[in-house]
């Protein structure tokens, strides 16, 4: 061990020697701190040299280099920096004297934020910022633009707020870019100012240049420097028909939003209002409806003077004005009695201020008059009214008879019974309330009823006219009828509402002085009438009629009596020929005309049935018929069930042109009845519709060629020989509604020389257009020959041939089913086909008429339904199959509508329809139709009904009231009606087209 330890202390020892012998380098000097370099001296015998950096007692960098000098990186403080030098076989040297370096922050110069921005017109300038390399500018959060002036051209801005942000841009490590400086700036633009005024004395119309971008003009209008008018309008013209005669200043701005488009600078014109002349006296001035009329003059208003005619004395009237020249003369307030009415002008257009009164004696008589509670006490039930009831209301202190459906959404009251003269023509005046739903008035005479004014909205005060053109062949002489008051369904069941202040019916005619009478003119006009009545025109002061009728032939005397009415009914003569002979009477003076008026019609039967019975040749919908052998009546509903329904009869053929009546020997009737017919193959077609009962016999006498409404109004003729059904029916009642008949018979009432026959047919005539449907007369001497037809249908432009029809029975076309094309007139020529036996062909008829498509879309890829209409919308969907449209409902009913672009405002008129071209129908649906308003969305008005349709069937649908009125747009609204199942159909086609005759 001890050998050991000498070893190592040996060679310690050697090495401490060796050691003492190597060299000591000397320590760096001359340490420098510039520029983030630290440098030093070299150092004899060193190559290498290791620098210590302390931050106070703390190392923060300790390294080695071979260079003279080393970059540092240090952050602000205060540091000591000390260099030891290294070398081969040399010793350190020691540490060098410390150098202090202090690291001071520098502090980079930011910018001034740029002052004195401002704007002129479309440029932005600031101030110079001093050391700025540029600048940056910015609009709202659009991207930044680097210019190098002190300027910026502003790009096209929307209108409205903007804000300009500019930054003045510094020099890298030198200077920091600057706050940023913002401006806010409007963009807004001054409309352009009106170009022209011009005023048309022709029209009265002020007219001025189109601006545009505006919200409207404001008109004003100075005279003599004072404001005689100001007026906002969004068109640009102005009716100055309120200003008088004389020179105006006119000056219009157009006025924009008031935010960023700005009023434009007024426009200034100097016009002139020349004087009308002499003003002219009232022209034209009569009686009509009830109403005073006259001729208005234009720039007038009209003065009403009412003074007593035999007194003179002036009666405090207020006028009512249907219109400016219609007065109410039954809402004067005048009693019975004979008045003069005076009406003059008013006027500041012409060169007298006033026209001389213009005199009308006139006399007023009142028939009947219903207050409000009155017409609270009518019936509703049969035969006066139907399902409706009328109660006194209050409002606001006045009373009101409002009335009311009880079934159905519509139903009428009815008042009791009273007498007209109808040659008088009777005046009905409605004081009319609120409305909800719409409503009408019926008359009941002779156990009918006729439309006197149809479905309508009005509220207000009304006349109605009793003898009207429907009704004018049917109400002469005098009569006991009552006014049956209906109110329309509206949207909810039930719901519709009319309410009354009160109605009255007067006599309003001219005044005429009793004078006796020593003659009476003729009778005229003999002729078959609308109701089956042979009538004839009222002669003047006549109190009577006495009619002869004789029986050719036989010579038998039918009829020899003074009757009151200008009418008598033949319903109750057999086939024959007859005469009749007719002399006006007045019995309060013993005078009668002079030559009696005469006149030979024929009556000839068609078909007759005595034995009405569903066991045999009848067939029933939903009621039973039977005959009884012991009493020869046939009982109409013999199993007395509560039902709506009707029996038809086997079909035979009628020639509609030759004036086929319907006469019915009724026994007696409970409830209601009504009759249906089925004409042509049809659906079924009403002719009557009566609730109404009676135990006493009586004939009903119907026109066979005609639709009625519910209200008993006319919608369509038929014509030519068509194949015919009669259908008796009754109504849904409780009790049971029945109907006991005698016999049903089918005859023509023609005048005599209308009957015969010859060589050729006669041409057809009497061509007709009926909505799409061309229409002829079968020829009249074709009697019961029903001849065929040959139809040719030309391009009239080039007589090229469209359309040909061969043996043809029917009388008509249907145009809709041609697919004519363009806005073209064409000819059509008719040929009535004999047997070359009894009739030869007739000569050629023709016609022509033009096709006018309005609007039509066959491709429906682009269209999407407003479904918002109307119905269960929420079952409806609607798909595109090769651009045609199919609509499908799964339950319920519901109509959405298609929004139709027309291009242009009017082009509808009354006489254009709408046609549908339906093509494959699945799951029986059934179709309806609606126009919607364009503002509201509210249905305007039913096209149709519920109507079950077939595929590739063609519908034609006429509004006949307010087409015209249609603008741009029609909101035509297709649907479903009500059911449970899955329906669809496919639409190939909408159109709106007019088809006219030319005259």
């Amino acid at each position: 061990m001890k050998k050991v330890l000498s070893i190592i202390v040996l060679v310690v020892l050697s090495l401490l020697t060796i050691s003492c012998n190597k060299e000591t380098l000397k320590a760096p000097t001359n340490l420098r701190y510039s520029n983030n370099e630290l440098s030093w001296d070299a150092v004899d015998g060193a190559n290498r040299y290791e620098y210590t950096i302390l931050q106070g007692e703390t190392e923060t960098l300790k390294a080695t280099t071979g260079a003279l000098k080393v970059t540092l990186s240090l952050e602000v403080g205060t540091y000591s920096a000390t260099i030891i030098a290294k070398g081969e076989d040399k010793l350190d040297s020691l540490k060098s004297e410390p150098i202090i370096i202090v690291i001071e922050a520098v502090v980079i110069p930011k910018l001034g934020t740029p002052t004195g921005l401002k704007r002129v017109n479309n440029i932005i300038s600031w101030d110079l910022v001093e050391g700025a390399t540029g600048y940056s500018v910015g609009i709202d959060n659009s991207s930044k633009v680097t210019v190098t002036t002190t300027n910026y051209t502003l790009p096209e801005l929307e209108l409205g707020n903007h804000t300009v942000k500019v930054v003045a841009k510094g020099t890298l490590g030198a200077t920091i870019d600057s706050e940023e400086a913002t401006l806010a700036i409007t963009v807004t633009i001054t409309l352009d100012t009106v170009d022209s005024i011009t005023y048309s004395s022709d029209t009265d119309i002020l007219t001025f240049s189109r601006v545009t971008g505006n919200d409207g003009y404001l008109v004003t209008v100075t005279k003599d420097e004072v404001l005689v008018l100001e007026r906002e309008t969004i068109t640009e013209s102005l009716s100055l028909n309120e200003l008088g005669k004389g020179t105006y200043t006119v000056s219009i701005i157009a006025f924009g939003d008031n935010l960023f488009v700005l009023d434009s600078l007024p426009k200034t014109e100097i016009i002139e209002i020349v004087s009308r002349g002499v003003l002219e006296n009232h022209s034209s001035l009569e009686i009509s409806n009830g109403y005073l009329t006259w001729v208005n003059v234009a720039y007038t208003t009209t003065n009403v003077l009412v003074k007593e005619l035999v007194s003179g004395t002036t009666v405090d009237v207020t006028p009512k004005f249907y219109n400016s020249n219609h007065l109410f003369l039954t809402d004067l307030g005048l009693e019975d009695g004979d008045y003069s009415i005076y009406v003059n002008f008013l006027s500041n257009r012409h060169d007298t201020l006033s026209s001389d009164p213009v005199r009308i004696d006139i006399t007023i008589k009142e028939v009947v008059y219903y207050s409000a509670a009155e017409i609270a006490n009518f019936s509703g039930t049969a035969p006066l009214g139907e399902h409706a009831t009328a109660s006194l209301i209050d409002k606001a202190g006045v009373p009101y008879a409002e009335i009311a459906p009880t079934a159905d959404g519509w139903g009428r009251v009815g008042s009791p019974l009273f007498e007209v003269n109808f040659q008088k023509k009777p005046i009905v005046l409605l004081s009319i309330g609120d409305v909800i739903g719409g409503y009408h008035m019926q008359v009941n005479y002779d156990s009918n009823y006729y439309s006197v004014l149809g479905d309508t909205l009005r509220q207000g005060g009304l006349n109605v006219s009793l003898v009207t053109g429907s009704t004018s062949s049917v109400f002469v002489g005098v009569g006991e009828i009552s006014l049956r008051l209906g109110v329309n369904s509206s949207v909810l069941e039930n719901d519709a509402r009319v309410q009354y202040e009160y109605i009255g019916v007067y006599y309003v005619n001219e005044y005429e002085e009793e004078n006796i009478i020593t003659d009476l003119e003729n009778v005229t006009n003999i002729d078959v009438k609308l109701n089956g009545a042979i009538g004839w025109d009222v002669t003047a002061n006549a109190t009577g009629y006495r009619v002869i009728i004789t029986q050719l032939g036989t010579n038998e005397n039918i009829l020899n009596s003074i009757i009151e009415s200008p009418q008598v009914i033949v319903n109750l003569y057999d086939p024959a020929t007859y005469l009749i002979e007719v002399t006006a009477v007045n019995a309060t003076y013993s005078v009668e005309s002079q030559v009696p008026t005469t006149y030979k019609f024929v009556i000839s039967e068609i078909i007759r049935f005595d034995e009405i019975d569903t066991s045999a040749d009848w067939t029933s919908e939903n009621i039973f018929a039977s005959y009884d052998s012991s009493t020869t009546y046939s009982t109409i509903n013999s199993t007395g069930i509560s039902n709506y329904g009707w029996v038809f009869s086997p079909l035979f053929n009628v020639n509609m042109d030759r004036n086929p009546f319907i006469i019915i020997n009724v026994i007696s009737a409970s409830g209601g009845y009504f009759m249906k017919n089925i004409v042509n193959g049809s659906d079924a077609v009403m002719i009557n519709d009566t609730p109404a009962s009676f135990t006493t016999p009586r004939i009903i006498s119907l026109r066979a060629n005609v639709n009625v409404d519910r209200q008993g109004a006319n919608t369509q003729d038929f014509s030519g020989i068509q194949s015919l059904k009669v259908g008796p029916g009754v109504m849904n009642m409780t009790p049971p509604s029945s109907l006991v008949i005698d016999y049903i018979k089918v005859i023509y009432i023609q005048k005599y020389e209308e009957v015969g026959g010859s060589v050729n047919l006669n041409p057809v005539s009497n061509f007709g257009i009926n909505r799409s449907t061309l229409q002829f007369g079968v020829p009249s001497n074709a009697q019961d020959f029903e001849p065929k037809y040959d139809i040719t249908i030309k391009n009239a432009l080039d007589s090229t041939e469209v359309y040909s029809f061969t043996n043809q029975v029917a009388t008509s076309v249907s145009l809709q089913d041609l697919l004519l094309t363009g806005n073209k007139t064409y000819d059509v020529s008719v040929i009535a086909r004999g047997d070359n036996d009894t009739y030869f062909d007739s000569e050629t008829a023709t016609v022509s008429f033009t096709f006018k498509s309005i609007y039509s879309i066959s491709d429906f890829t682009e269209t999407i339904l407003n479904v918002d209409r109307m119905g269960d919308l929420e079952n409806f969907s609607q798909s595109i199959i090769d651009a045609k449209i199919k609509l499908t409902l799964t339950a319920g009913w519901g109509i959405p509508s298609f929004d139709l672009n027309l291009g242009e405002p009017n082009l509808l008129s009354s006489s254009s329809l709408i046609i549908v071209r339906i093509g494959e129908v699945e799951g029986g649906a059934s179709i309806a139709g609606r126009l919607f308003k364009e503002a509201t969305g509210d249905s305007s008005d039913g096209l149709m009904g519920d109507q079950s349709i077939t595929t590739n069937q063609n519908l034609v649908l006429f509004e006949n009231i307010g087409i015209a009125q249609h603008g741009t747009y029609v909101y035509l609204g297709l649907g479903f009606g009500g059911g449970s199942s899955l329906r669809s159909y496919i639409v190939n086609a909408i159109e709106f087209n007019e088809y006219k005759l030319v005259s």
